[in-house]
């Protein structure tokens, strides 16, 4: 598995799950939190195979392409039914993914030598936690809101979930993340297949 496949793969996951943020599942959930994980188990494969630095450049070169391509397809023009400025999902989406894949990258370099499937579950537990909330809180908060108003205030609604009251992009990041880390369970078996099967191939 080259690192040219390894970035496409990034690049055309990232696209992907930037359109499916147009789509509901469920009241607080979008479809794109079911394609995202996969980002983390080609930068844990691209980690496990060439070391951390070659880690940093699929995410780099990944995020890079995929970003650029969001954009030139339009995506991001209408999330959750409304209308919202793209340019704000864009900031969302660059910066959390960003942060939380350098931080992905350095907990499983620093991790590499624990069980095969330690590693994996917990830089990318840990790179969901930071992805969900720098992305949910800089599209929908209030304090984005007040620095780019457009007119949607659906997010900061109260939503009264277990008794605990939440603005709505709140309950929406916690649900994404519940599926991440439903994902990240699905997502290791596949990952320690490929790390098998590629150094068997060695």
């Amino acid at each position: 598995m080259s690192v040219r496949v390894l970035v496409i793969a990034m690049a055309i996951t990232i696209l992907l799950s930037n359109y499916l943020l147009k789509f509901l599942v469920g009241p607080y959930l979008t479809a794109a939190a079911f394609t995202f994980p996969v980002v983390y188990l080609i930068i844990d494969c691209a980690n496990r195979f060439y070391g951390k630095i070659k880690a940093y450049k699929v995410m780099l070169w990944g995020v890079a392409l995929g970003i650029a391509g969001s954009f030139l397809v339009a995506i991001g023009d209408q999330i959750y039914g409304t209308q919202i400025i793209s340019t704000r999902i864009a900031i969302a989406s660059l910066v959390a993914f960003t942060v939380s894949q350098v931080l992905n990258v350095a907990i499983f370099d620093k991790l590499r030598d624990l069980t095969m499937w330690k590693t994996p579950v917990i830089s990318s537990g840990m790179g969901s936690i930071i992805d969900t909330f720098i992305f949910f809180f800089i599209a929908f908060s209030a304090l984005t809101f007040s620095l780019v108003p457009d007119g949607n205030d659906w997010a900061l609604a109260p939503v009264t979930h277990l008794g605990i009251e939440m603005p709505t992009w709140a309950v929406m990041a916690a649900a994404d993340l519940l599926v991440k880390f439903c994902m990240i369970v699905v997502l290791l078996p596949p990952y320690l297949g490929i790390v098998r099967l590629v150094y068997q191939a060695r």
